[in-house]
């Protein structure tokens, strides 16, 4: 027997079918934006993003463009480049991208500038992957990228910082669950900033990073937060001064954080010999906070191994099996620190031959 649709069962699929939009490609050059050329962009980029829906894709084709000012971005959305030959070029004082919404990943460009800001309120599922950041910034927020906002389940991945002609290569504020892994900082001032002022940052994994040629640390955490877990990170090459004065604050990893709980610093590599100023690196780990653990480290060179520097309240940390060697004062220093089995002579557990991140 044959079924027969009502004219309502049609009339009602047609037009469920006709609401259904497919996802699209949005090519910026479509709205004006013009590479190469040497004019101001920004207008026609904005325009393009503003045009388009959630789920887009904002195409960047290859070429150099030029932004007198930031641009907004939309989320829900991906920003693509065609890799370094996709330039993204703005003014040292004023930042490139602009994210308030969540949802953006941002890949396969080379930005040239003050690159990226996070802000506004609690922004969530970011990805910035495959970049290439000249920070070149002279701005209020004078680095490659900035989060001044609560930022949660995102991710910082596989992306060059180089140079690092700022303040640093990400500073960030507020954070729950976020992996910055597989980046590489490169010749500049600093490599990572964390402040967390409301101490509730919670679940920051730092892995797989290479640093070299840094005038100041390799990361630097500050304030509280909690389950930090810093490894497998490689730190080298350090931009040091002939001059002492120059080279206080040179030190590979300070994650001090004298409010946080929980912080874990395992299978990081520190090759730092160099001591052009008669002292070298000041500290190879900067620790602090309640329930740190240090261990499983390959440290050569530097002033001191391990420095406890918390001064607030109670403090402890677990330093163990650590190889270190060719340290110039004491290994370690500071309260609270319960170590053993620290030295040239211990093995650690996994391959120092493994290469670089």
């Amino acid at each position: 027997m044959n079924r027969r649709l009502s004219c309502s069962y049609v009339s009602n699929n047609l037009e469920h079918l006709e609401s259904r939009r497919l996802l699209s490609t949005v090519d910026v050059t479509s709205f004006g934006a013009k590479p190469n050329d040497g004019g101001d962009d920004k207008a026609a980029i904005q325009a393009a993003i503003n045009a388009s829906q959630p789920g887009d894709t904002i195409l960047f084709p290859a070429g150099t463009y030029n932004f007198s000012d930031q641009v907004f971005l939309k989320g829900n959305r991906t920003y693509q480049g065609a890799g370094d030959s996709t330039v993204l070029q703005g003014d040292p004082a004023r930042d490139i991208f602009h994210i308030q919404e969540s949802g953006v990943t941002i890949q396969n460009f080379k930005f040239i500038g003050q690159p990226i800001i996070i802000d506004g309120g609690t922004i969530s599922n970011v990805v910035i992957n495959n970049n290439t950041l000249q920070v070149t910034a002279t701005g209020p927020n004078d680095n490659g990228i900035t989060f001044t906002t609560l930022l949660t389940n995102s991710s910082i991945t596989n992306n060059t910082f180089s140079p690092i002609n700022g303040f640093a290569g990400i500073y960030g504020y507020f954070w729950n669950n976020v992996t910055i892994a597989n980046n590489e900082f490169i010749n500049g001032e600093q490599g990572m900033h964390f402040d967390n002022l409301d101490n509730n940052g919670q679940n920051l994994l730092i892995e797989q990073n290479y640093f070299s040629g840094l005038h100041r640390m390799g990361v630097e955490y500050q304030g509280g937060g909690h389950n930090l877990v810093l490894q497998d990170n490689y730190y080298e090459n350090p931009n040091l001064s002939s001059n002492q004065a120059d080279n206080g604050d040179t030190s590979a990893f300070s994650i001090v954080a004298d409010q946080s709980t929980g912080t874990i610093a395992r299978r990081n590599t520190i090759i730092a010999p160099q001591r052009p100023d008669g002292i070298g690196v000041r500290i190879d780990f900067e620790t602090g906070g309640d329930g740190s653990q240090l261990y499983d480290n390959y440290v050569i060179g530097g002033s001191y191994f391990d420095a406890n520097t918390d001064g607030n309240g109670t403090t402890s940390i677990t330093t163990t099996n650590n190889h270190v060697e060719n340290v110039l004062y004491q290994t370690l220093i500071g309260r609270g620190i319960t170590a053993s089995n620290n030295g040239p002579g211990v093995q650690v557990t996994w391959d120092i031959n493994r290469g670089k991140p």
